[in-house]
């Protein structure tokens, strides 16, 4: 009796490790065909147009320097 509990239990643990490595493997197709997916309609999207950026001069006759990220403006 104690041999065949011993089976059973040992059984048991592999089901279970089993059981956890298919769930694990099932999660890991999930998200690589989510990535795939959305990788897939990025390629076929297309690219926006970026804005132009228009800058206009203060009347007073100062000049101001700044950066917008995209490269340094020069305002005269």
């Amino acid at each position: 009796m104690n041999t065949l509990r011993t089976l059973l239990f040992g059984l048991l643990g592999i089901a279970i490790i089993a059981g956890t490595m298919l769930f694990t493997a099932s999660l890991f197709v999930v998200f690589a065909g989510v990535a795939a997916l959305s990788l897939i309609a990025r390629a076929f999207l297309p690219a926006p147009k970026q804005a132009p950026a228009y800058a206009r001069a203060r009347k007073n006759g100062e000049m101001r320097v700044w950066n917008d990220g995209r490269g340094t403006i020069i305002d005269l």
